[in-house]
């Protein structure tokens, strides 16, 4: 989603002209259970109703906003590891413009270090100083 240099993701809703319903997702499953949080801004051309722009958890859709020209607002929520989270952008005609959500300052849980593969700092630093030693025992033979 954003990059660390707090740049802005757009996912752009469908404006085909079919007149039929559509959705556009952007998904990911969660690595950790934790708390996403995110600003978001929406714009459309569409009538309020026409349009919307929300987030996705596990399939169940929450609309954050319906209505173009509001400021930027925050959300958060709640997901467990192994969850799909993500963003969604609905249609329901597929005319008279996209809606288009602009999602920044994202954050979310991210997966544990594993202390098995990692070792404790007093570890890194020892074994650090043991190569060391032997390579210059090495040298010296």
């Amino acid at each position: 989603i954003p990059a660390a240099d707090g740049s802005v993701v757009m996912l752009t809703g469908g404006n085909s002209g079919s007149g039929e319903p559509g959705t556009t997702d952007y998904t990911i499953k969660a690595v950790a259970s934790g708390l996403v949080s995110f600003t978001y801004n929406y714009g459309t051309n569409d009538d309020p109703g026409w349009d919307s722009a929300g987030y996705l958890l596990d399939s169940v859709y929450t609309v954050l906003s319906d209505t173009a020209g509001l400021p930027p607002a925050t959300a958060q929520f709640v997901v467990n590891s192994g969850q799909t989270f993500g963003f969604r952008v609905w249609t329901k005609d597929n005319q008279n413009g996209p809606g288009i959500v602009y999602i920044s300052d994202f954050s979310a849980p991210e997966a544990p270090v594993d202390a098995t593969t990692v070792p404790e700092p007093g570890t890194a630093a020892a074994m650090v100083a043991g190569l060391a030693v032997l390579a210059l025992s090495r040298r010296r033979s």
